[in-house]
């Protein structure tokens, strides 16, 4: 049996192989695209990929046709954004992103005013501390405040969290991105680590006019824990705000 060096290896050498098949599918599609300008057809072709995708997945088999499946599918949109840069030239929204990097500075600020939504001590304090070493923070209740800060020109950058690793999207930061007019600067990934004190679980949770000592839901994450504790008729008091400090 081979070692996982050895494996490695041979996995190596069929990505190589890949990436050649990579390019020329890329030449050809380069080539496709100039055959469609020429013949004044669309760009999207979905019968023309149905059948590719019926193809391949039956190649590879019930096993990994869902696999092959996503592949193409990322294949083909990769293949279409590059057949309408060929034939219609860059759009305008990928031109502002290209004027807004060609405009920035390599080096981040060190200094800078920043919309924070929370409070002091909150994740969001955190994460703004880390980006900026020297940072002037406004305080913002919500999200939706943060985008408005930064879009008016009261604060030049903002710092909203997308991904939650308990509970998923954040959705409310993706429905405000819809409505506003920001570029995305830079990201970055912050550890979190809650710390519960007190003698309950979920002090100040009431469920049938008595407190909740502990509450066990194996397997789920905070939101879904929240969910089924909501379902089953258990009334949640919010006793501070998302990121205040508790105090003895």
């Amino acid at each position: 049996m081979k070692d996982i060096a050895e494996l490695r290896r041979d996995i190596d050498e069929i990505d190589d192989k890949i990436a050649e098949l990579f390019l020329n599918r890329m030449d050809k599609m380069d080539e496709v695209a100039l055959a469609k300008k020429n013949e004044g057809t669309s760009i999207s072709d979905p019968a023309r990929e149905r059948n590719i995708l019926s193809r391949v997945t039956n190649a590879v088999g019930e096993k990994h046709e869902d696999a092959a499946r996503l592949l193409f599918r990322t294949i083909f949109g990769i293949t279409k954004a590059r057949q309408r840069v060929l034939l219609n030239g860059e759009s305008e929204f990928t031109k502002s992103i290209k004027d807004a990097i060609a405009a920035t500075s390599d080096k981040f600020p060190k200094r800078a005013i920043v919309a924070c939504p929370g409070v002091e001590g909150a994740y969001a304090q955190q994460a703004t501390s880390l980006l900026f070493p020297l940072p002037t923070i406004l305080y913002f209740d919500g999200f939706e405040n943060v985008f408005s800060a930064v879009e008016k020109g009261l604060c030049p950058y903002g710092i909203l969290p997308i991904e939650n690793s308990a509970a998923g999207s954040v959705a409310p930061v993706y429905d405000a991105m819809v409505r506003h007019k920001f570029h995305i600067a830079k990201a970055m990934r912050l550890r979190i680590s809650h710390v519960l004190l007190g003698t309950f679980l979920f002090q100040g949770v009431l469920t049938l006019g008595m407190p909740v000592a502990n509450v066990l839901v194996p397997g789920s994450t905070i939101s879904e824990t929240l969910r089924i504790l909501i379902s089953n008729g258990i009334i949640l008091y919010a006793l501070t705000k998302s990121g205040g400090d508790s105090r003895g």
